[in-house]
């Protein structure tokens, strides 16, 4: 019996559709590999090791010692593996720093097309680092991370992922809980049975995790929450330059978020509350010119300033 050979062609526009996708990808790794090496690079060139080096120790103080994932993680890996604590922190910066780029991209997909989602995260790193270089600590990577993986699966509204998230967001950094005011924010309207569950639900966990922290260290010194609103107050009089510049800095950022905000995704546009809220505990609790404290924010005002350039789909 012979066999004839048939040849099956896939149509044309499945062809292109996966070698389109393809190439994004392979786009997005060639330009993003050297993006994140370099700023991981830069960020740990000036890491600053004594702030570290103080969680390390035996009685740091509050608030800090309370931001306890990130320190015991590595001293949990230090007790498997006798690597040094500084290769640990290495990893698990780099490893942030990886998933933040992977979250952002994720967030970046519900907005705009392969090609600019793959452009848009690359340049997310490079967006990232005037907050890199003030008084870093070993959490604020990874709260970085934790909080834009967050915001993407929130997004998605896979909750049960997004609450396990949302527990370890809640052992790295307090401010973990403005991931319950964008929530809030963004499904306000509905206020459905499934709104009130997952908010009790954050809630719940929120007040557990600082609970058994807060007990936890209760005999460490130092304080809850700091108040630093008078060292700004003194630094404006001291350092007018300095202020001018942040001030600068901050106005281009509101303009740039503002300049597309009509056309810009509701949910950055709800999920945007949090940075005047952010911006009021920078003053009370933040020390001046450290805003870094803004990591938390920006995922929304990094996606929000790209509206203002590059028109999102949806």
């Amino acid at each position: 019996m012979a066999y004839r050979l048939v040849s099956v062609e896939l149509p044309s526009e499945k062809i292109k559709l996966v070698i389109m996708k393809s190439s994004s990808r392979i786009l997005f790794w060639t330009i993003a590999a050297p993006m994140v090496f370099t700023v991981y690079w830069l960020y740990m060139r000036f890491f600053c090791w004594h702030n570290f080096y103080y969680l390390l120790g035996d009685m740091p103080k509050r608030p800090y010692v309370y931001r306890a994932l990130t320190i015991y993680i590595i001293k949990a890996l230090s007790l498997v593996a006798s690597y040094s604590v500084e290769t640990y922190a290495h990893i698990l910066i780099f490893i942030s720093f990886v998933g933040f780029l992977i979250s952002i991209r994720a967030m970046a997909s519900f907005y705009w097309n392969e090609m600019q989602r793959e452009f848009i995260t690359a340049l997310s790193a490079f967006a990232l680092m005037p907050l890199m270089f003030e008084n870093e600590h070993i959490y604020d990577i990874p709260a970085l991370f934790l909080f834009t993986l967050a915001l993407a699966l929130m997004q998605r509204e896979r909750w049960k992922t997004f609450l396990w998230v949302f527990t370890l967001a809640s052992l790295n950094k307090e401010t973990s809980i403005l991931l319950t005011v964008v929530f809030g924010a963004v499904y306000w309207k509905q206020r459905d049975r499934k709104f009130w569950s997952l908010s009790a639900a954050q809630i719940a966990i929120y007040s557990v995790v600082r609970a058994a922290v807060m007990f936890a260290f209760r005999s460490n010194p130092g304080v809850v929450m700091e108040t630093h609103f008078f060292l700004h107050v003194s630094a404006i009089w001291r350092n007018p330059v300095g202020s001018l510049i942040l001030f600068a800095f901050l106005g281009f950022v509101l303009y740039a978020i503002s300049k597309g905000f009509k056309t810009s995704p509701l949910f950055l546009r709800r999920a945007i509350v949090i940075l005047p809220i952010l911006y009021i505990l920078y003053l009370v609790g933040g020390a001046p010119f450290e805003i870094r404290v803004f990591y938390e924010a920006f995922p929304i005002i990094f996606l929000l300033c790209v509206c203002a350039v590059i028109r999102p789909a949806a």
